[in-house]
């Protein structure tokens, strides 16, 4: 018999060439790119909404600011114009003291003269009573009538004079009130 020889023969692997590139690495990239691209925009979109409320809060500030003075400003226009209010009421207040005082006196001098007038024509009585005649009479009357003019006229005179003396002085206060008054209303107009 025959022998054969199994002839083996080893088959060499061929060497194994560089791995064909895949479809993942494209696709990593653009992972990788895309990546890149959102944190670009999120970086990008955080800077822009920092400096949004950075000039927000900016904003608020000043309008906060000019609010605070707006605020200010009316609260010291509003003492500004009770001050002036309760200066106007002490001057006219302070004119009526001034008036009840003068009306006082004025009224004192004519009580006194009344009564004045009153003993005066009591005495005039009394030397009418003891008159012995017409013509006496008649000539103490003629006397005491001009007497009694002259009086008038100077007592009259008297208290012209303490009127208008007193109504300027009850005035005053108020004159000045009004002179400041119209002082502090004109200057915002020239300003």
């Amino acid at each position: 018999m025959a022998t054969t020889a199994k002839k083996t023969t080893t088959t060499k692997a061929a060497p194994k060439a560089a791995p064909a590139p895949t479809a993942v690495e494209p696709v990593e990239t653009a992972v990788k790119a895309g990546q890149e691209t959102v944190e670009t925009i999120v970086k990008t979109n955080t800077e822009v909404a920092k400096k949004g409320v950075e000039k927000a809060v900016a904003m608020t500030e000043e309008q906060f600011a000019a609010a605070a003075k707006a605020s200010a400003d009316a609260y010291k226009g509003y003492e500004d114009m009770i001050a002036f209010s309760k200066s106007n009421i002490e001057a006219f207040v302070k004119s009526n003291e001034i008036l009840s005082v003068g009306v006082k006196e004025i009224n004192t001098a004519i009580y006194k003269l009344a009564q004045s007038n009153v003993e005066e024509s009591v005495a005039l009585a009394q030397k009418i009573m003891g008159c012995t005649s017409v013509a006496e009479v008649v000539e103490l009357q003629s006397t005491v009538a001009k007497s009694q003019y002259d009086k008038a006229v100077a007592e009259s005179r008297k208290l012209s004079d303490q009127t208008i003396k007193l109504a300027e002085k009850a005035s005053k206060p108020i004159a000045e009130q009004v002179k400041i008054a119209v002082e502090t209303l004109s200057k915002p107009l020239a300003a």
